[in-house]
C-alpha cells in the first residue's frame, strides 16, 4: 500500500487546483452556520441581485427575481396554512419553478417534501399520507397527476404555481426560523416495506453547503449542474451550495433530454461543476469523442454508487487535465462523509477506488460486531460521528433510536450506524467494502430489498421470495428476484414488472426473475444468498410468443438488443422492459441504433415503442424522408411481405 499512500498524500495538491480560473472564492465561515437558509439566501440577494441565479434552457431568473417569486409563493402558502412549521409537498418536473417552490416553502417557515413525478401513484399517495402535509404545490406539466393525488388525501389543498394571483406581496414574510428548524424531508427506500422519511434541518443544510463551497472553492462565477430529481437527497448538494454562494444553478430534467443532449447542455449553459451517478457518466462518455472539449467545466464528480477503476480511466482518457475528478461517500442521513480527488496523474495500484478522507467536522468509526473499533486494515461497519447528522426519521422514533445514538463522550456529536462496511489505511483514507445488511445501491439509488420483497409477496404469487443485487454481463448492478411460485405456471416477468410498477419506482423494479423449486438455505435455516444461481441468459417467459426477425432491419435490431441486454434469443414482439430493460440500457440501444441507421431518436422513443417490430417500422419511416419514390415503394412492399429490407 506504500505507493497508494504516496499518491494519497497528493490530495491537498490536487484540491488546490480546484479553483474557478477567473472567479473569486469567498470562504463560508463556521459562525455563518448559526442562522437559517432564508437569512443566508437574503445575503446573497443583497450582494448579487442582478446575477443569474437559475438557468434552465431559455428560462432564467436573477437572484432578485427568484427572491420576489419565492416571496409571493410564501405569502400564498401562508394564506392557506397560516404561520407554523409543517411539511409542504411539491410535485414538479425539474426546472426553475421547482427552485422557486423550494425557496418559497422555506420563506413561509415550512419544510418541503419533493415528490418524483415518475414514481407510481400509489407510492406518491403513501408519501403524501405519511408526511401529513396539508398542501401540495404543482405546475401545469404535473397538474393532472397532482389532482389525482390530491383526490386520495381528504385534507390536501392544491396550489398551481402557474395560476398564482399577480397581486401577492413581493416582500419577504417575517417568519422566525432557527438553525434547528426543519428544512426538508427526503423519502428513501424502507426496510419495513414502505418508504421512510429522512429529516433535514437548516443548520445541517448550511453545514454541507459550507463543506461544498469551501472544499471546491465555489464562487459566484460558477455554474452548477443539477440533473437529479429533487426527491433524491443528492439534489440538495447542488441546490444549496449554488444558491447560498451567489452561483448559477442549471437544472436539467434527464427524463426529457437524452444522454446525447448532455454535452450540448454543458456547452450551452457553460456548466463548471457537475456531480452525478456513475451509470449516467458511463453512458454519457460513450457518446463523446476523445478527447472531449468542455472549456467551462472544471470539476466533475461521481457518487451514489460504487466507483470502478474503469471510471477513472474514462475520465483520464476523455477529459482535459484542467478538469478535476471527485469521488466520495455520503448518505441521506449524514450528507457528505468523505471526498477523494483525482487528476490525470493519479494511479491506483489496487482494484478498488478509495472513498477518501473525512470532511470537516466529521469522523468515521469502524466498528466490529462486538461494538469495538477495528484496527487499520481491518473491515468494520462505518459509523459516522458528527454534530451535523439528520435529526432522524419522520414519525419513526423507534427506527431513529436504533440508527442514531448519542455520543458516549457527552458532547453535541451523534453517531449514525450506516450499515456500510469500510476499511481504513494508516493515513486515514477509507475504502468502501460493501453493505452489512441487505440494502443495496442500484443506479445510484439506495434500495431496501425488503420493500421490494414486500410488494411481490403481497401479490399472492409466491410461497417465498427474495431480491438481491447482481452484476449483469456489463458489471452494472441490477435487481434479481428469486421466488418459489405458489401457482403454476409461475408468473412471467411481464406480470411481475406490471405488479411491481404499481407501487415501486422504476429503479426498484427487478430486471430479472428466477423461478426455483426451493430457496437454498444455510445451516442456520436462513436463505443462502451466495448459493442463489446466476440469472439465465435465455429469454425469460414473455406475454407474447416468440417470433424471430423477418427482415434485415429487425435482425440488426435483435442483435443490438441481445448484446445490450445479455439475453438470447429475443423475439420481435418481446417488450423491452419485460426483458430487464431500463433507461440506461435504452440509451445504449438508441446510441447504437442511431449510429447504425443514421437516425436521430431519443431513448424515450424506445420506451414508447418498446418492441423490435415497432422500432423497425419507425426506422423505415425515418429513412423514407431521405429516399426517392421508387425506393420508397420497394421498401413498403418489403415491409408488407416481410422480405429482407436493404438500403
Amino acid at each position: 500500500m506504500d505507493d497508494l499512500m504516496l499518491n494519497l498524500r497528493t490530495q491537498e495538491a490536487i484540491r488546490a487546483k480546484c479553483f474557478h480560473p477567473t472567479g473569486q472564492w469567498e470562504e463560508f465561515n463556521p459562525e455563518d452556520l448559526n442562522q437559517s437558509i432564508v437569512s443566508r439566501f437574503a445575503q446573497m440577494v443583497a450582494r448579487h441581485p442582478d446575477r443569474l441565479a437559475l438557468k434552465a434552457g431559455a428560462e432564467t431568473l436573477t437572484y432578485a427575481e427568484l427572491n420576489i417569486a419565492a416571496n409571493q409563493l410564501a405569502h400564498a402558502i401562508l394564506q392557506r396554512l397560516g404561520v407554523g412549521s409543517e411539511p409542504v409537498l411539491f410535485l414538479m418536473t425539474q426546472g426553475v419553478q421547482a427552485m422557486v417552490t423550494i425557496m418559497g416553502i422555506h420563506k413561509a417557515g415550512k419544510f418541503y417534501v419533493a415528490l418524483d413525478h415518475t414514481a407510481p401513484n400509489e407510492r406518491l399517495a403513501y408519501i403524501a399520507a405519511d408526511s401529513q402535509a396539508r398542501l401540495l404545490i404543482t405546475h401545469a406539466q404535473c397538474l393532472r397527476q397532482a389532482q389525482t393525488l390530491a383526490a386520495t388525501q381528504p385534507d390536501l389543498q392544491l396550489i398551481n404555481l402557474d395560476d398564482l394571483p399577480k397581486h401577492l406581496p413581493a416582500d419577504s414574510p417575517e417568519i422566525d426560523q432557527t438553525p434547528e428548524s426543519y428544512a426538508y424531508i427526503v423519502y428513501t427506500s424502507g426496510s419495513t416495506g414502505a418508504p421512510k422519511g429522512v429529516i433535514e434541518n437548516h443548520r445541517d443544510v448550511l453545514h454541507f453547503s459550507r463543506i461544498f463551497i469551501n472544499t471546491f472553492h465555489l464562487c459566484k462565477e460558477d455554474r452548477i449542474g443539477l440533473s437529479e430529481s429533487n426527491s433524491f437527497s443528492g439534489a440538495a448538494a447542488k441546490i444549496y451550495p449554488a444558491l447560498l454562494t451567489g452561483a448559477t444553478l442549471c437544472p436539467l430534467d434527464l427524463n426529457v433530454i437524452s444522454i446525447h443532449g448532455l454535452s450540448d447542455w454543458l456547452h450551452r449553459d457553460q456548466v463548471t461543476f457537475w456531480l452525478f451517478v456513475p451509470s449516467v457518466f458511463r453512458q454519457w462518455v460513450q457518446t463523446l469523442t476523445k478527447p472531449a472539449y468542455f472549456p467551462y467545466l472544471r470539476l466533475i464528480g461521481l457518487g451514489g454508487d460504487r466507483i470502478l477503476p474503469s471510471d477513472i480511466e474514462l475520465y483520464q482518457q476523455y477529459f482535459s487535465p484542467q478538469v478535476i475528478f471527485r469521488v466520495g461517500f455520503g448518505l441521506s442521513e449524514v450528507k457528505q462523509v468523505t471526498f477523494y480527488f483525482i487528476d490525470h496523474k493519479t494511479i491506483f495500484p489496487t482494484k478498488r477506488v478509495p472513498i477518501g478522507y473525512c470532511v470537516t467536522d466529521t469522523e468515521v468509526l469502524l466498528i466490529n460486531e462486538q461494538g469495538q473499533a477495528v484496527e487499520n486494515g481491518e473491515i468494520g461497519e462505518i459509523v459516522v460521528k458528527s454534530r451535523y447528522v439528520s435529526p432522524g426519521y419522520w414519525r419513526q422514533p423507534a427506527l431513529t433510536e436504533a440508527r442514531f445514538h448519542p455520543d458516549p463522550q457527552g458532547n453535541h456529536d451523534r453517531l449514525f450506524y450506516t450499515g456500510d462496511l469500510g476499511m481504513r489505511l494508516d493515513d486515514g483514507c477509507l475504502f468502501h467494502m460493501g453493505r452489512k445488511d441487505l440494502q443495496v445501491k442500484v443506479k445510484g439509488m439506495r434500495v431496501e430489498v425488503a420493500e421490494i420483497e414486500h410488494v411481490l409477496w403481497a401479490t399472492g404469487w409466491f410461497e417465498s421470495i427474495v431480491v438481491v443485487a447482481r452484476p449483469d454481463h456489463t458489471g452494472e448492478q441490477r435487481l434479481v428476484a428469486y421466488g418459489v411460485a405458489a401457482q403454476h405456471p409461475a408468473p412471467s416477468m411481464s406480470e411481475i414488472r406490471r405488479a411491481a410498477s404499481v407501487k415501486l419506482p422504476p429503479a426498484m423494479i427487478p430486471a430479472a426473475y428466477v423461478s426455483l423449486a426451493a430457496l437454498p438455505l444455510n445451516a442456520n435455516g436462513k436463505v443462502d444468498l451466495k448459493a442463489l444461481p446466476d440469472p439465465p441468459t435465455a429469454r425469460p417467459i414473455q406475454a407474447a410468443p416468440y417470433m424471430a426477425a423477418r427482415n434485415n432491419i429487425e435482425a440488426d435490431i435483435v442483435e443490438i438488443w441481445q448484446e445490450v441486454l445479455g439475453l438470447a434469443p429475443i423475439g420481435i414482439h418481446d417488450h423491452f422492459l419485460d426483458l430487464g430493460g431500463d433507461s440506461i440500457r435504452a440509451t445504449q440501444i438508441i446510441t447504437r441504433i442511431s449510429n447504425q441507421f443514421n437516425v436521430a431518436i431519443s431513448p424515450q422513443i424506445l420506451l414508447a415503442q418498446p418492441t423490435i417490430d415497432k422500432m423497425a417500422l419507425m426506422i423505415v419511416q425515418h429513412q423514407v424522408e431521405l429516399l426517392d419514390n421508387e425506393t420508397i415503394e420497394r421498401l413498403l412492399n418489403e415491409v408488407e411481405n416481410n422480405y429482407d429490407i436493404t438500403f
